[in-house]
C-alpha cells in the first residue's frame, strides 16, 4: 500500500476528535441487521419472480425494484429522498438468430448494446476466429495475429485477464469486420477478483453489429473447426424495433453534514435480462438499503453529508444511469462529491476491495482512493478474512466517477469477484435468493458501515476535495 504513516495517523486523528467516544465505528456496525438485508433480498426475488423472472432495465421488474427502494426511504426524518429521471433509446428484439453452416447456435446480444441505432440485418459471410484472450494477449490487448477480417464475422474470446498499465485489455474493433462473436472464458490469475470487460471501439453506423455471444462451449468447438482449416460460413439474422426507455435513479441524502463535503455510496438496482439478479446485483442495493436503516436510528451523526444511490442502467446499459447523473449535476454539485463508493456483487465470492493505489495492477484512483483502499483491506484483515484485490475494468458505476468526461473522485468499494469463477450463477436465471449468502453480505455491509463512520468523520485534509478540473485531470493521466 501507498499509504504513509504519517497519512495514516492523521486519519485515526481526525475520527478520534470528529465524534463522541460514546459512539464507536463497532456500535455502527452493530445497527446493521441481518434480518434485514435477507428481507429486502426476499422482496428483490419476489419482485423478479413477478416480472418474468428479472428486474432488467426498461422492463416491469426494475420499475418495482424501484418503487420497492422509494418505499423503503419514505418518511425519514433524517433523509430526504428524490428521484432522478431520464430517458434513452434502445431496441426490442423482434429476431436474433444464428446458423453455422446450416447449424442453429444460441447467440445473444446484451440489451445495452441493442440502441436506436443498431438496424435490421441478415447477412451471410465468412467466419473468421481472432485468438485474443490467449496469454499473450493479456499482456498485449491488440494483438490480432494478423487474420483478415476483411468482410467476416469475427468469433473471439471473451476473456478475464488482468493488463498491466492503465488500460483494460479491450479489443479494437476499427477494422472492416461485419461484426464480432464472442464466447467467455477465463485466464489466470485466479486469486484476484475480476470481470469480463470489452470495451467496444466501434461506431454503429459503420457495422451491421457490435457484437453478439454465444456459449463458452460452441465457442471453443467453432474455434477448434476454424483451426483445423474448416471453412464455416455464418448467417446472422437481426431484427429489432426502436423504443424510449424511461427510467429513474434513486437517491437518499442525509439532512446532516457538510453539504460542501458529500460521501456518495452507490449501486445498480437493475438486472440481467434473463436473471433476478439477487447477486448481481440486488446484494448491493439490500447493502445500501442497511446502511440507510443503521443511520436513519438517529445514533450516528456524520459530518460529512452521505449521500446513497441506486443507480439504473449499469447492468448492460454501460453504467447509463450513474452516467446520465453525474452529467446532469453542475459544476458546484460535482466539486461537492468528496468520494464515492461502489458495491457490486457482494453476497457471495471475494472479499474484494477496489485496488485504489494501483500497487496490484499499476491503474489506479486519483488521490484519496489509497485511503479507502486501505481502510477495507485493514477492516477484512483485522476480521482475519482474506482479501482480493479487484481491477479497475470500467464495467460499474464507479466509472462514471473516475472518468475525465465525467467527474474524478476518490473511489472505492467492495466486489465479489468475476462471475465464471466466484459466481456460477452470473446474470443466470439461478441468480435468485438461494444463490446470496446472507452472512458474507451481512461482512461486507459491515465492513461499509465500518468505512463511512471512518470517511464520514475525516476532512479534507485526509482525503482532500479536489474540483473538477478536466484539463490537470488529463495531464494527470485520468
Amino acid at each position: 500500500m501507498k499509504v504513509s504513516r504519517s497519512t495514516a495517523i492523521l486519519l485515526c486523528a481526525a475520527v478520534a476528535s470528529a465524534h463522541p467516544t460514546s459512539f464507536t465505528s463497532e456500535k455502527f456496525q452493530s445497527l446493521i441487521s441481518h434480518e434485514s438485508l435477507l428481507s429486502d433480498l426476499k422482496a428483490f426475488d419476489q419482485i423478479a419472480s413477478n416480472n418474468n423472472g428479472n428486474r432488467a432495465f426498461g422492463k416491469p421488474g426494475s420499475v418495482a425494484s424501484v418503487n420497492y427502494v422509494k418505499s423503503r426511504l419514505e418518511k425519514s426524518s433524517r433523509f430526504k429522498s428524490w428521484t432522478h429521471k431520464f430517458e434513452t433509446a434502445s431496441s426490442n428484439i423482434e429476431l436474433l438468430s444464428i446458423t453455422i453452416n446450416g447449424k442453429s447456435y444460441e447467440i445473444r446480444m446484451p440489451l445495452g448494446w441493442a440502441g436506436g441505432e443498431v438496424r435490421d440485418l441478415d447477412i451471410t459471410a465468412p467466419l473468421a476466429v481472432l485468438d485474443w484472450g490467449s496469454p499473450g494477449t493479456c499482456e498485449h490487448p491488440y494483438y490480432n495475429n494478423n487474420t483478415d477480417t476483411t468482410g467476416k464475422i469475427v468469433l473471439m474470446r471473451w476473456v478475464n485477464c488482468h493488463n498491466p498499465g492503465r488500460h483494460s485489455p479491450h479489443v479494437d474493433m476499427s477494422s472492416s469486420a461485419l461484426g464480432y462473436i464472442f464466447y467467455k472464458d477465463n485466464y489466470e490469475p485466479l486469486g484476484v477478483s475480476k470481470r469480463s470487460m470489452i470495451s467496444n471501439m466501434v461506431k454503429r453506423e459503420q457495422h451491421p453489429f457490435s457484437f453478439m455471444s454465444m456459449s463458452r462451449a460452441d465457442g471453443l468447438e467453432l474455434t477448434s473447426r476454424l483451426h483445423a482449416g474448416e471453412e464455416l460460413i455464418a448467417r446472422v439474422q437481426f431484427k429489432t424495433s426502436p423504443i424510449k426507455i424511461e427510467s429513474q435513479n434513486v437517491i437518499a441524502e442525509t439532512k446532516a453534514g457538510d453539504p460542501n463535503k458529500v460521501i456518495l455510496l452507490g449501486a445498480h438496482l437493475d438486472s440481467g435480462a434473463n436473471s433476478p439478479g439477487i447477486n448481481d446485483n440486488a446484494s448491493g442495493a439490500a447493502l445500501l438499503l442497511a446502511l440507510f436503516d443503521a443511520i436513519n436510528q438517529g445514533k450516528f451523526r456524520p459530518k460529512n453529508k452521505i449521500r446513497f444511490a441506486w443507480w439504473a442502467g449499469g447492468q448492460e446499459f454501460l453504467n447509463l444511469g450513474s452516467a446520465n447523473y453525474v452529467l446532469n449535476l453542475s459544476k458546484k454539485e460535482t466539486d461537492d462529491i468528496l468520494l464515492y463508493l461502489n458495491f457490486d456483487m457482494v453476497s457471495r465470492g471475494n472479499f474484494g476491495v477496489y485496488d485504489g493505489d494501483g500497487s496490484r495492477y499499476g491503474y489506479y484512483g486519483y488521490p484519496g482512493s489509497e485511503i479507502i483502499e486501505k481502510l477495507f483491506e485493514d477492516y477484512f484483515t483485522s476480521m482475519g478474512l482474506p482479501v482480493r484485490p479487484v481491477h479497475w475494468h470500467g464495467d460499474s458505476d464507479y466509472y462514471s466517477f473516475m472518468s475525465p468526461d465525467l467527474a474524478i473522485k476518490p473511489v472505492g468499494g467492495l466486489h465479489g469477484g468475476d462471475g465464471l469463477l466466484e459466481d456460477a450463477c452470473w446474470q443466470q436465471t439461478c441468480d435468485n435468493l438461494a444463490n446470496a449468502n446472507v452472512t458474507h453480505l451481512e461482512i461486507n455491509t459491515k465492513a461499509a458501515a465500518h468505512a463511512l463512520y471512518v470517511l464520514s468523520q475525516t476532512y479534507k485534509e485526509v482525503i482532500p476535495l479536489v474540483p473538477y478540473n478536466h484539463t490537470a485531470a488529463q495531464m494527470a493521466g485520468y
